[in-house]
C-alpha cells in the first residue's frame, strides 16, 4: 500500500517525490490505499486496476464520488494496454498486482514495452518478494531484463519502504532533451 498508515509500504511524501506527470496508474488496487495516497500526493488523475471482484467493489465504492478516480476491474496487462495505447504524456506507473503465487509483472512490462510512447516512471513494489512463491518464482534478473527491454536508458534505484530497505524498485527515464 502507498499510505502513511503503519502498514503502508511507501509514504505520501515519498510518492510525491517520485511523481512523474499528472496521472498515477496502479495495478493491484486492493482496497484503495494507493489510490488515496496518490490523491494526497497531488495527482490530478488516478487509475487503478484490480482483478479481484470483491476488492474492486470495495475500492469502487470508496471512491465513487471522486471524479479524479477510475477503478477498473480486469487483468492488469489487458487494462494497461487499454489505458496506455496512444498516450504520449508521462505518468507514474505503480506495479503491485500480485498474490496467491501469481504476479503478472512480466506481462505488464511486456505491454508497456509494446504500447508505451511516453517517458513513464515505473515503480515496482515488494522487491523483497522477488523470486519467492508469492511472485511465482519470478526473480530480479527477469524483471531487470524486462525493464531493460522497455527502456535501456532507465536509471534504476531502490527506495526504502516501511516494509523493508530497498523494497521499491524505481525505473526513471532519462530527462527529455528538447532541441
Amino acid at each position: 500500500y502507498l499510505t502513511d498508515h503503519p502498514y503502508s509500504s511507501l509514504t505520501v511524501a515519498q510518492l510525491r517525490a517520485l511523481k512523474t506527470g499528472d496521472t498515477f496508474l496502479e495495478t493491484g488496487t486492493n482496497v484503495g490505499h494507493g489510490v488515496q495516497a496518490a490523491l494526497d500526493a497531488g495527482f490530478a488523475r488516478v487509475v487503478s486496476i484490480e482483478a479481484d471482484p470483491r476488492l474492486y467493489v470495495l475500492a469502487r465504492k470508496r471512491f465513487q464520488h471522486d471524479p479524479r478516480v477510475l477503478i477498473q476491474l480486469g487483468e492488469s496487462w489487458t487494462m494497461l494496454r487499454d489505458r496506455l495505447t496512444g498516450r504520449t504524456r508521462p505518468a507514474t506507473i505503480y506495479l503491485d498486482a500480485h498474490g496467491g503465487g501469481h504476479t503478472p509483472i512480466l506481462d505488464e512490462l511486456a505491454v508497456l514495452t509494446e504500447v508505451s510512447r511516453a517517458p513513464h516512471r515505473i515503480l515496482i513494489d515488494d522487491v523483497r518478494m522477488f523470486g519467492t512463491q508469492e511472485w511465482g518464482g519470478i526473480g530480479k534478473p527477469e524483471i531487470l531484463a524486462a525493464l531493460g527491454t522497455l527502456n535501456p536508458r532507465f536509471t534504476l534505484t531502490y527506495v526504502d519502504t516501511t516494509n523493508a530497505a530497498g523494497d521499491l524498485l524505481v525505473a526513471t527515464p532519462p530527462p527529455e532533451v528538447h532541441p
